[in-house]
């Protein structure tokens, strides 16, 4: 008697099961394609605007009429104190995905440092 009503049921989950299976697949290779694909290699240049963008979106920064360059000093000319300085390095180790020890970043004083640094990473992407 229950047989029936469990029959549409089964082939109902079924083709949910194969839905979700089918979902998490193509997710799975969009995921390891990211991961190996070629990647531009990263120049001074491109870093500098990665580094640029993320001082420009942090909201701390005030540059109505400053522009950012390489000589510029997070303390000095953007105004940062030291726990705003910890929160720009967490951003950059985000954005490209490194680790920067805390020995080196109380070397980190301007954009060109960051720079030097993010360059020198064989890690960074």
């Amino acid at each position: 008697m229950f047989k029936r009503l469990l029959t549409p049921l089964t082939n109902i989950s079924r083709r949910s099961l194969l839905s979700i299976t089918h979902k998490r697949t193509s997710i799975a290779s969009f995921i390891s394609l990211r991961q190996y694909s070629h990647l531009p290699p990263l120049t001074k240049e491109l870093i500098s605007q990665r580094l640029i963008a993320i001082l420009e979106g942090y909201d701390k920064i005030n540059l109505k009429d400053k522009q950012i360059t390489s000589e510029t000093s997070f303390s000095k000319d953007l105004g940062l104190d030291s726990l705003d300085v910890v929160e720009v390095i967490m951003a950059i180790e985000e954005e490209f995905s490194i680790g920067i020890p805390e020995e080196q970043t109380d070397n980190i004083k301007t954009v060109n440092d960051a720079i030097q640094l993010i360059a020198n990473d064989q890690n960074a992407v």
